[in-house]
């Protein structure tokens, strides 16, 4: 594997709301990504439920069949 440097990104200005605001909107979800544009102002892009975008593969084979139960309870 080839680890290459990457520049560091200073945090926005707004970080700390940016935090904030992202607490109250995921409070009450098991799993969320909540996502911003930290612009001039704060404005929000979406929430997401589901890590990879629903697409990563469960292992082992049938965990996924196992987890989609849990919804139909």
């Amino acid at each position: 594997m080839r680890i290459v440097q990457a520049e560091l990104i200073n945090r926005p200005e707004q970080w700390l709301k940016l935090i904030e605001l992202a607490h109250r909107m995921a409070a009450g979800f098991t799993f969320v990504r909540v996502d911003f544009y930290a612009l001039p102002r704060v404005v929000f892009g979406e929430m997401t439920l589901s890590p990879g975008a629903g697409n990563s593969l469960f292992e082992p084979v049938g965990k996924d069949l196992e987890i989609f139960k849990i919804f139909l309870t």
